[in-house]
């Protein structure tokens, strides 16, 4: 979730001769992870366990930190960067743990989020 309200941030915020093309890519980035924490919740609940629901439970559970600052374009692609692979780690993580337990369903899950973040990635250090 942090990273949904980051690249939605930034898409308002960006000033560039891009503007349009980056404004277009972090609403997509945000659309995808906007269902992508539908699809989490859903297989939380599957699972048996309740998903959190707050910002402040999303905030405690996050490895991401919250940006305050109104940062300069190039700063605020490479944090995308950044948190996107900090994502990759932590989705390496639950296939992980989906795998030792023989959980299939969440390592799909997973495996599918690093592809999606390393595209995001892509993308992102292309416009740089």
């Amino acid at each position: 979730i942090r990273d949904s309200s980051t690249s939605r941030g930034l898409g308002d915020v960006y000033k560039r001769q891009t503007f349009k093309i980056l404004h277009d890519m972090f609403g997509s980035q945000y659309d995808d992870l906007a269902e992508a924490v539908d699809l989490l919740a859903e297989q939380i609940r599957i699972l048996g366990s309740f998903s959190p629901g707050s910002f402040s439970q999303f905030s405690e559970l996050s490895s991401l930190e919250e940006e305050t600052d109104i940062l300069s374009s190039d700063k605020m692609i490479a944090q995308l960067i950044n948190d996107n692979e900090i994502v990759i780690e932590s989705l390496k993580e639950l296939i992980s743990v989906s795998n030792s337990n023989n959980d299939d369903a969440t390592a799909d899950i997973g495996i599918e989020r690093i592809r999606v973040h390393s595209k995001a990635i892509w993308f992102l250090k292309s416009s740089l």
